[in-house]
């Protein structure tokens, strides 16, 4: 979907047989597969419906738009394709169960009208050697079966009555008009969907008359050009068999296929809806008809609408997406680059006051901290213990410089602490605390050995402040955590 959409028309180099099955069937439409597995899990909700809604509406015109200005034969069906997946994607938006139905009854459709104008533009291509609609004029003349298929199928695409393409527009067109929408908001929808039907019918009609009338053919690679072999047209025989069969009897050759459909889309009960030709004259086929002739008067007036065309320069979508994703790639670089600069100090400070934002809300909204069950006393041995913990961390601090004392005060903070752990009935701490401190610190003696014994650069005096400004709160914020879980009632988790 846009602005994500322009992946599609580039992938055009792969034979037609696959263009056709991936194009109209499988791989465009395993996000719409996915959306319509989800469907009943997240639709219903304002955000689906502006998010999705939008979404398709934006992608339904500019691939609609698009389409009618490409030479490609190809590139002329992708970009209808990419409009197609668009409405798909606004009728799940409008998050009714019935424009959910019209959904899926499209999917159907347009896989059938779509792959059989993949196989007749490969059919064009293999026999013309080209795929420039400039050039492939009057092929009537020349392969009369292929195109007589081919004009089908894009007459289906157009949404001309008698073909499936027409039914599910129809249901589209239905429930446009449907979405209670404040205020003048409510004729958008309704104005979109004619809007992209008189674009269907445009771009069809050009893909119908530049390729099989509109003069002689203009200096193809091979000619003259003839009916491709007979297995060649097989498949596109089936397919356009089946939009006619479902355009003229769509309850009996594909109702039971979209029922079961829609009952797994929808996870539930199916709403009440006909499959029927026509339902009357209603504003639907109002809409239908201004489509349809507005579509022909915009064809016949082609030559106005590209020369508009050409006074604005091409984008390359491609080349914009990755002109981006290389800004987000350097942009992500150069603020590595700031926050990384080799600086232990820096990323020690980054990390506690990240931990500081995060805590900070969360502990505020508590109220004070000190609970009702208040401090039992303590007892002078660990009293001492304690005061030596803390003069030991604040000498760590003031000689860090002199590394060999800082390294010997820092142990005598971890020997403090293994002994808090002994004295309080934690054996196992006590120990696997011995054992990391005395690993830790023999390890870092042996580090000294190869390095200076002070640290050579004078940290400036602000910078100091701000470093002590940080530890306090830090040290602070932790002691009052702790005051809290030491204050408040206590339920072991063992009676749980």
């Amino acid at each position: 979907q846009f602005p994500f959409h322009f992946w599609l028309p580039h992938a055009m180099q792969a034979p037609t047989p696959v263009s056709a099955y991936l194009h109209s069937a499988t791989m465009v439409k395993a996000g719409i597969f996915l959306m319509a597995r989800l469907y009943p899990a997240l639709a219903g909700t304002e955000q689906w419906f502006y998010m999705v809604s939008f979404t398709g509406m934006a992608t339904l015109l500019i691939g609609a738009y698009v389409a009618m200005f490409k030479h490609d034969l190809k590139g002329l069906l992708a970009h209808s394709t990419v409009s197609h997946l668009g409405l798909i994607t606004l009728l799940f938006g409008m998050g009714t169960e019935l424009a959910a139905v019209a959904a899926v009854f499209h999917v159907i459709n347009h896989a059938t009208f779509k792959a059989s104008l993949f196989m007749a533009a490969g059919i064009i291509d293999h026999e013309t050697g080209t795929r420039d609609m400039r050039r492939i004029n009057g092929l009537w003349r020349y392969m009369p079966h292929t195109a007589t298929l081919a004009m089908v199928a894009a007459s289906s695409m157009a949404g001309v009555p008698l073909l499936n393409g027409f039914l599910s527009k129809e249901m589209f067109f239905a429930e446009s008009l449907q979405l209670n929408l404040p205020g003048i908001w409510a004729w958008l929808p309704p104005i979109v969907a004619t809007l992209a039907g008189i674009f269907a019918v445009a771009y069809s009609a050009r893909f119908i008359h530049d390729v099989f009338f509109n003069g002689k053919p203009v200096n193809l690679p091979i000619y003259p050009p003839h009916e491709p072999p007979r297995y060649m047209k097989i498949p596109v025989e089936i397919l356009v068999f089946a939009c006619i069969m479902v355009g003229m009897f769509p309850a009996v050759s594909v109702g039971p296929l979209l029922y079961a459909a829609a009952h797994a889309t929808l996870g539930g009960e199916v709403p009440d809806y006909q499959l029927a030709v026509i339902h009357g004259f209603n504003l639907p086929l109002i809409m239908s008809f201004a489509a349809f002739f507005g579509g022909l008067i915009m064809y016949s007036q082609r030559q106005k609408f590209f020369d508009f065309h050409a006074r604005f320069k091409e984008i390359d979508e491609k080349a914009v997406f990755e002109a981006i994703v290389l800004r987000i790639v350097d942009l992500a670089n150069a603020f590595t680059a700031r926050l990384e600069n080799g600086s232990l100090q820096r990323y020690a400070m980054l990390l506690v006051v990240s931990v500081l934002a995060v805590a900070a809300m969360p502990l505020l909204d508590l109220g004070i901290f000190i609970g009702e069950t208040g401090l039992s006393p303590v007892d002078w041995p660990t009293a001492i213990a304690a005061g030596v913990l803390i003069i030991c961390a604040l000498l760590t601090a003031a000689v860090h410089r002199q590394r060999f004392y800082a390294l010997v005060v820092l142990s005598v903070v971890g020997l403090i602490v293994a002994l808090a752990f002994a004295r309080f009935s934690a054996p196992d701490l006590a120990m696997t605390q011995l054992s990391v401190e005395v690993v830790t610190i023999v390890l870092l003696m042996l580090a000294l050995y190869y390095m200076p014994g002070w640290t050579p650069v004078e940290t400036p005096l602000k910078r100091r402040f701000r470093d002590i400004a940080i530890a306090g709160i830090a040290g602070i914020g932790m002691t009052l955590v702790t005051l809290a879980m030491l204050t408040h009632p206590f339920s072991s988790i063992s009676d749980f």
